[in-house]
């Protein structure tokens, strides 16, 4: 039945004896072997009762699992064919900045970054190098002493930096001989991000995906360790002030690089840790599925797992929900204040008040929409 036929075209590779690839021009799926035996014997005249009885019997499943199983097939193949050839992301508004080849160029020279008897040595200094300089150096800075260059300047340093952690990324594929499709920029939520599109990892080992999860992060504790040096040796207080921004900054960029509650490098490194495919989308559901018994008699591979990430992701969502209406509710309180202040303090509060409205309508409206349709989505890089 048509229903059930994936209707574009594909090649199917096995990862694992649980795992299969489904590829195409566009992307990397990664399926289990229930969809890959699904996939096998689906025709457009299959019979769902004669699939179901085929299910049950080849993996030793009870019937109503065999029904969930094709239920959540359906769901996925509908999802695949509704979708346009082109690519979509949930980086949205995406600019190509370099394409592979351009990649490579740039990536060649720090392969050797990569090497099994260079990451770890580098990777364990570069901790120590943060770690005794957080401790010891009283580290601040003041925009106030920079002229309007000074300040371009610094911002421009500042993006080559991050673009650096994409570097990092690509070279990390480059080294498991595998190629990025580009570098690019693009919009996070409401926040500019850079992006590198590395879909093609799904057919890495996993110590190879969780070496390109951290290729960013490590590539910064590099440049960072180099700044602090700077920053301990130099004498010029416009270089110190600049540093100071900087290597702040960057920490943070680390920090959050890793949290795992956005589709950072922290969330990649905790799916691909524990080898779970659809994280996100399974920690979304999990604690909806047991309220509604859904689960209740289903064996689940990596419940715990997922139970943890599900209810520590929905708590930072409904905590970052009651600091956003939090600082709402302050901003207007404090505008009675600020109506005798300069223009650009009121403009200021003002553009505060809407990044912030902006975020909670975000927030709220993707957590509705989690109630009022369940829809299916794949991992990609």
């Amino acid at each position: 039945m048509d229903k059930l036929l994936l209707k574009r075209e594909y090649k199917l590779e096995k990862r694992n004896d649980d795992n299969f690839l489904i590829i195409d021009d566009e992307r990397i799926l990664l399926i289990n072997k229930f969809f890959d035996f699904i996939l096998s014997r689906v025709t457009k005249d299959t019979e769902e009762s004669e699939l179901l009885k085929e299910l049950t019997e080849k993996f030793n499943l009870e019937m109503y699992d065999s029904k969930y199983v094709l239920d959540e097939y359906k769901i996925f193949i509908e999802k695949c064919n509704k979708e346009s050839k082109s690519k979509k992301s949930y980086i949205k508004f995406q600019i190509q900045l370099l394409n592979k080849n351009k990649v490579k160029k740039i990536s060649k020279p720090f392969l050797f970054l990569f090497k099994e008897n260079v990451i770890f040595p580098i990777l364990l200094i570069t901790i120590i190098t943060h770690v005794i300089f957080i401790t010891v150096t009283e580290i601040n800075y003041s925009f106030q002493t920079f002229n309007t260059f000074e300040i371009f300047f610094i911002y421009i340093l500042f993006f080559i930096l991050l673009f650096f952690h994409e570097i990092g990324h690509s070279t990390a594929t480059f080294f498991y001989k595998t190629e990025p499709k580009e570098i690019g920029f693009g919009f996070y939520f409401i926040f500019p991000v850079f992006y590198t599109d590395v879909t093609k990892i799904w057919m890495l080992e996993k110590k190879q995906r969780l070496i390109v999860n951290i290729g960013g992060v490590y590539f910064q504790l590099i440049i960072n360790s180099f700044l602090m040096l700077l920053y301990i040796y130099t004498k010029n207080l416009f270089i110190i002030n600049s540093l100071s921004f900087i290597i702040l900054t960057n920490i943070y960029i680390i920090i959050y690089s890793l949290f795992p509650f956005f589709r950072n490098d922290g969330y990649w490194i905790y799916s691909d840790l524990f080898d779970i495919k659809n994280l996100l989308y399974k920690s979304n559901y999990l604690i909806l599925d047991i309220i509604k018994e859904r689960k209740k008699v289903r064996k689940i591979d990596d419940f715990v797992t997922i139970l943890i990430f599900s209810v520590a992701n929905w708590i930072f969502r409904f905590y970052v929900i009651f600091i956003l209406i939090k600082g709402i509710i302050n901003s207007f309180l404090s505008f009675h204040g600020i109506m005798n202040n300069s223009l650009t303090d009121i403009l200021g509060l003002l553009f505060k008040i809407i990044l912030m409205i902006i975020g909670l309508y975000l927030m709220l409206h993707f957590i509705f929409s989690l109630f009022i349709k369940k829809s299916t989505s794949s991992d990609e890089y």
